[in-house]
């Protein structure tokens, strides 16, 4: 049967604090008149140094509820000293060194009391916790009275600006007493929230309020601007079931406040922890062992139990492992009060696990910090501030003295520029003067005469570009192969100063996707201009775009707009600015498949040059080149309009800007205007040619509408926006980023289009080019290798079918051998033949079949009858000469002679043949008997190929009239055979049955014996 007990607690009112030497003795005497089983104690630190160490004489466990000494785990000065108190002597110095470890802080600023011994007691704990996990500090001693000389006396502000970001400060044990110290800081511009600023409450008391709360319980916020932005560092109040009934009972029992009834909380936690220290030791031996205070003792250390002050947790020294939270006395908000914003919290470890960290570690426990996720971004600004740059926070780690060196460098650089300008300046005049854009005639070497404009539509398609480029011929110049544009030239060429500057910026044009202008020839003594452009083999990329054998994948389309795009953007950011007159005809195609946009600036110059009567084409270009070169026609004239119109921009087309001539010509302001305005027409431009890349066909090609009619409804503002309708079914092979790019760019509004600096960047964000141009080009070169392949294969495979159609039709028309020499191109000799064999077959009743049918039942009926023959004679070695209405003539030993086999394949085809017609029903006469005769006969023939068209293999000679002779004789559904057939195949001694017909009467012949051909020869039955 279990025991119970019963304990009485004593309170001795005789023992207050401080201790003096008088209370110490009456303490004494109360100790050795009661039980001695527990002392409980309230007050200060050093009195309860001197109390514990009476206790652990006296073997006597104390209990502190309120407070704790300074030296941590002293169990030889301490032996029986318990503490239930939130804040122990050096937790909170434990809970500081696991926040600057998490937070991975290496440096500090300690600012504390020297007058306070627990203060200074616990600042020594810190430094040597701060030593061991490699934290560098700096300590600074202030008195409680400081002033601020004493102040500026022993704080280096400097040292502190240049050391750290983070200050601890530790001037007593209320957050009131740090006041001072804050308050010199602000004055010297050490303030949160540029310094992180912790302040540790090390005593807190129910009664204390915070230092910026009155009497009368308002804000002096001329105070509480000292402690905004700084962090407390303070115990966790965590509430439990058991806190809230404990305050509810005290309130009503006593009328004792909650804030009142927290200090009565711990005292409850140290009697609850000594009776549930003294049960458990009574549990496990008799009434006796409670009085044993050692047991007691043990039975204490390493308790937990739910509080009314929350967990209580017990370590192996006796102390309860705190739970710290840190706040920020937030300046953002309306409230002046303390906001958690983290939490330390001891988390349980294995014991046997070993930790470098020695600080973290308490006795099985490891300190955790558990940020809230609602100020992540304020601990993130909290990181950056305290993060130590590369070069300090002075800029004393790193070595100035390049700085220096590169300001010097710079400077000389500037000056360098300076005389490289001027220099520069003087060299574009000499280069101007020396028009490197004059090519010698006699280098130029024409190879090729092209006198058609190449052009993918119709003539009027052609634009001032192909005056240039794709109008003229081929040639070379310095081994390089050139496409020429040529005029006549009537008068003296010579170049203003305007001219001169436009002819140097197209000429200084060098990238990849722009293709270079070479020069003019002029002024030379055959009375030519030619104009020189480096040759483009796979020409304009409309012709290339709409040419259906050319295989184009999204690769080669992305490939194509990024080499428009790179074109453009480099000219826009050219001495030129722009392009003006950007569509597919105007850009070209290299060997790379590199698409290269062909400046257009020379076209206004050679315009003028020939209305003033310097220059014309040459008769035969004038036939393809419009009268009128501008694509924006002749002040707006709709009707000088052509098709690639359709890719300037509307306000062009209502206004027609300046050419590139009259523009330079201008101001400098009036320049820049009218660039812009180009820079964004070459946006819409390059819509369209997007759009024709894309989907591989005319803008507006879906609008059945004349050119200038479409023209006249874009240029119209006050109507609908016309633009080109995006194919549904293709919409779906493209990103729709890009689509939506495009549309944007053919904005009616052209300060809305996006720069051509945006559109790349989009575009390469959508389409990345993995590799480099070479890798990107040769990967296009490899497609379309596949893809010219594919084609070769699938031609090659159309071409083997109709060659293998055109040899079975002649080897039925001739023979397979005289077939093969006619292909091989030999000549068909006329032969003679010793020996061959011939069929006549004949349809009895013909004439009575065909006054019984139709014309076409007559074609399908000898159709099919003569196709069951030629599969008879496919099988044989024979050949079919031809048929003659009802006639079928056959024959075998020509044109390869088979020695005497002849009359054998000749027999065995007319006895298929007879066979085959006594089981053939005629189609539209189901009832008609088919009968047939059949005439053979051997001997000699002459053959050969007669006529070029239509040839034929014809057989000559009387062994042909006599088989004739014989079917015409014979008798329906016989095989009637010569005696020279009868002969050759009684020698051969083949499995033929031949009867004797007798002697008949041959026209032209007279009096002949022939013989019945009856059938094969059965062979003979073995035993």
């Amino acid at each position: 049967m279990q025991q119970s007990f019963r304990m009485k607690f004593y309170i001795l009112k005789l023992v207050t604090w401080p201790l003096t030497k008088w209370k110490l003795t009456c303490f004494e005497k109360q100790y050795r008149k009661f039980s001695k089983l527990l002392i409980l104690t309230l007050g200060y630190p050093s009195n309860l140094d001197c109390a514990a160490q009476l206790a652990g004489i006296w073997n006597i466990p104390i209990i502190s509820y309120t407070s704790s000494v300074s030296s941590k785990a002293d169990n030889e000065k301490y032996p029986t000293l318990v503490s239930v108190s939130t804040t122990t002597g050096n937790s909170l110095s434990d809970s500081l060194v696991a926040i600057f470890y998490g937070f991975h802080w290496t440096q500090a600023v300690i600012i504390y009391n020297i007058e306070n011994t627990d203060v200074v007691n616990r600042v020594t704990y810190l430094l040597k916790q701060f030593t061991n996990t490699h934290v560098q500090t700096t300590a600074i001693q202030l008195l409680s009275n400081v002033t601020e000389d004493l102040f500026m006396s022993r704080v280096s502000l400097a040292d502190i600006k240049s050391t750290t970001r983070v200050l601890i400060i530790i001037m007593g044990d209320s957050l009131s007493s740090n006041a001072p110290v804050l308050r010199l800081l602000r004055n010297n511009g050490i303030t949160s929230p540029q310094f992180v600023i912790i302040l540790p409450w090390l005593v807190p008391t129910p009664e204390e309020q915070l230092p910026w709360v009155n009497e009368n319980l308002t804000t002096d916020y001329s105070i509480y601007k000292d402690y905004a932005d700084t962090f407390v560092l303070d115990s966790d109040r965590k509430r439990t079931n058991i806190t809230d009934r404990f305050s509810s009972r005290l309130q009503d029992l006593y009328n004792i406040s909650s804030t009142t009834a927290y200090k009565y909380t711990t005292l409850y936690d140290a009697f609850k922890l000594y009776v549930l220290a003294v049960n458990e030791t009574f549990s496990q031996n008799d009434f006796q062992t409670i009085k044993n205070n050692t047991q007691v003792y043990n039975d204490m250390v390493s308790l937990s139990f739910e509080g009314a002050s929350g967990l209580v947790q017990m370590d192996f020294y006796g102390e309860r492992i705190p739970n710290y939270a840190i706040y920020v006395i937030n300046s953002t908000n309306n409230s002046t009060g303390l906001t958690p914003i983290a939490a330390i919290d001891p988390k349980r470890v294995a014991c046997n696990t070993s930790s470098t960290d020695e600080y973290q570690t308490l006795d099985c426990y490891m300190l955790d910090i558990q940020t809230d996720s609602a100020y992540d971004a304020f601990w993130q600004d909290v990181f950056k501030k305290v993060n130590i740059p590369a070069c300090g926070f002075d800029g004393s780690k790193c070595d100035n003295s390049k700085w220096y060196i590169v300001s010097g460098a710079v400077s000389l650089i500037v000056v360098s520029g300076v005389i490289i300008g001027l220099i520069y300046r003087y060299e574009k005049q000499k280069h101007l003067t020396q028009m490197p854009w004059r090519l010698p005639i006699e280098k130029v070497e024409i190879i090729e005469h092209s006198d058609r404009a190449i052009s993918t539509r119709t003539n009027t398609d052609t634009s001032a570009s192909s005056t240039t480029y794709l109008q003229g011929t081929k040639g070379i110049y310095l081994n390089t192969v050139v496409k020429i544009g040529r005029y006549k030239q009537l008068k003296n060429i010579s170049f203003d100063q305007v001219e001169a500057h436009l002819l140097l910026s197209v000429k200084q044009l060098v990238h990849d996707n722009i293709n270079p202008f070479l020069g003019f020839c002029y002024n030379n003594p055959s009375n030519e201009l030619l104009v020189l452009w480096k040759y483009c083999n796979r020409g304009s990329l409309s012709r290339y775009l709409h040419n259906t054998e050319m295989h184009m994948n999204i690769h080669f389309k992305t490939a194509f707009i990024r080499d428009l795009i790179n074109g453009l953007d480099y000219l826009h950011n050219a001495p030129i600015g722009y392009h003006g007159k950007l569509n597919t005809n105007n850009c070209v195609i290299d060997a790379n498949f590199i698409v290269k946009l062909n400046p257009v600036e020379l076209d206004d110059l050679l315009e003028e040059w020939k209305a003033s009567g310097s220059i014309i084409p040459y008769a035969s270009d004038n036939e393809s080149v419009p009268q009128n070169n501008n694509i924006l026609g002749s002040a707006l004239d709709l009707e000088g309009l052509t098709e690639e119109s359709l890719f300037c921009a509307p306000e062009f087309l209502r206004k027609a800007p300046p050419n590139h001539i009259k523009l330079a010509r201008m101001g400098k302001s009036e320049q820049m205007r009218i660039k812009n305005q180009y820079r964004s027409a070459d946006i819409y431009s390059l819509a369209m040619c997007i759009y024709e890349i894309l989907f591989r066909q005319h803008p507006f090609a879906e609008i059945n509408l004349p050119t200038q009619a479409i023209i006249n409804v874009i240029r119209n503002p006050n109507r609908d926006q016309c633009r080109p309708k995006i194919p549904k079914m293709l919409n779906r092979d493209h990103h729709p980023v890009i689509l939506n790019l495009m549309q944007a760019c053919w904005n009616e509004d052209s300060v809305i289009r996006p720069p051509i600096k945006r559109i790349k960047k989009i575009f390469s964000s959508v389409y990345k080019m993995k590799g480099s141009l070479v890798d990107s080009i040769i990967a296009i070169m490899d497609q379309h290798a596949n893809s010219l392949e594919k084609q070769v294969k699938e031609r090659t495979r159309m071409l083997e079918e109709a060659q293998l159609r055109a040899d079975r039709l002649l080897a039925q028309m001739i023979p397979k051998d005289i077939a093969r020499d006619l292909k091989l191109g030999k000549p068909v000799v006329p032969r003679a033949f010793t020996s061959a064999s011939v069929l006549f077959t004949d349809i009895v009743s013909f004439t009575t079949i065909c006054s019984r049918s139709t014309p076409m039942e007559i074609v399908n009926f000898l159709n099919d009858l003569f196709t069951g023959y030629d599969a008879i004679i496919s099988q044989l070695e024979a050949y079919k000469v031809e048929t003659i209405g009802d006639a079928y003539l056959v024959c075998s030993g020509i044109p390869v002679e088979n020695g005497t086999d002849h009359v054998k394949v000749i027999a065995n085809i007319a006895l298929k043949m007879r066979k085959y017609l006594v089981d053939y029903k005629l189609p539209h006469i189901p009832d008609h008997k088919m009968e047939a005769r059949w005439g053979l006969h051997s001997g000699p023939l002459a053959a050969g190929v007669v006529g070029l068209i239509a040839p034929r293999y014809c057989l000559f000679g009387d062994t042909v009239n006599v088989a004739s002779r014989m079917e015409s004789t014979g008798k329906p559904g016989k095989i009637q055979a010569s005696s020279e057939f009868h002969f050759l195949i009684t020698q051969r001694d083949d499995p033929f049955i031949m009867e004797k017909r007798g002697t008949i009467h041959v026209k032209g012949k007279g009096e002949r014996v022939t013989y019945w051909l009856v059938d094969h020869r059965q062979p003979p039955v073995s035993n």
